[in-house]
């Protein structure tokens, strides 16, 4: 069984998915474990000195998870978030007035810059805004290509972006992936990687990009992916849950609404 964890406007919720997506799969279970909107949700392997590795982003305060249970959440004292991430074994966020801050070994926020607009997501060292794509760069922020960024990932160290113009993954300079308007993008420490439009997506396996075939009926337009290990996970806007197998793609009713973000512990 795998716990996946989802950001939705009603709550942190944790869905349990059967491992064994082979013949007839109940309707994976649910359960709200936090009652108040979460905009973003992130985990770690690293955990943090002082918390596991498990952060929610509030429209109050960014929380982390201070003790073994995924309910037990502690604020941090930075305030309202729209983004959150561990850049390895340190939390960073985001808030709407676009500031910017690490969460220090000893439980202060060190503010890392401010920009223009509120961060949309952040991947580690990676932020998008609507002005584009900025990286985390020693205690500052660097602008790093393109604009209107709505997603950012690494997958083995290589970064992706969404933006409304498509999904890029930076070589040589950001390289074309997929055009359209870009929703999201996801990888793994393999180098598989994901990345969806409002209608269409992709997967990167081998190193190769190939058109993903998105299961009947036709999927609605995707509005989360977790970074994956052994699976890809995506959340549709029907509140449906997608999940990427070797002979496919199953698809899971969830009946969530307003899913912010989704992350596989």
């Amino acid at each position: 069984m795998t716990d996946l964890l989802v950001a939705t406007d009603a709550g942190l919720v944790v869905v349990d998915v059967p491992d064994d997506l082979s013949g007839d799969v109940p309707e994976p279970g649910a359960e709200v474990v936090h009652t108040t909107a979460v905009r973003d949700v992130a985990v770690t392997a690293v955990p943090t000195p002082d918390a596991t590795g498990l952060a929610v982003a509030t429209d109050e305060d960014v929380l982390l998870a201070s003790s073994g249970a995924v309910g037990a959440l502690a604020p941090t004292g930075f305030g309202p978030a729209t983004a959150v991430s561990f850049d390895g074994d340190h939390l960073v966020a985001g808030g709407p007035d676009g500031r910017v801050a690490r969460l220090a070994d000893g439980g202060d926020w060190q503010p890392l810059g401010a920009l223009p607009g509120a961060p949309r997501a952040i991947d580690a060292a990676l932020v998008a805004t609507e002005d584009g794509v900025f990286r985390l760069v020693g205690d500052g922020l660097r602008y790093a290509g393109l604009e209107a960024a709505t997603d950012v990932a690494h997958a083995a160290g290589v970064p992706l972006a969404a933006t409304a113009a498509g999904c890029y993954e930076l070589g040589n300079g950001w390289m074309d992936v997929l055009s359209g308007e870009g929703r999201l993008v996801a990888g793994s420490s393999d180098g598989r990687a994901l990345a969806a439009t409002v209608d269409r997506a992709v997967e990167r396996v081998d190193g190769v990009w190939r058109p993903v075939d998105w299961p009947e009926p036709a999927c609605e337009t995707p509005v989360a992916a977790a970074a994956f290990g052994d699976r890809p996970y995506v959340v549709t806007g029907a509140g449906d849950l997608l999940v990427g197998r070797d002979d496919g793609w199953r698809v899971l009713p969830l009946g969530l609404e307003g899913v912010r973000a989704v992350v596989a512990p």
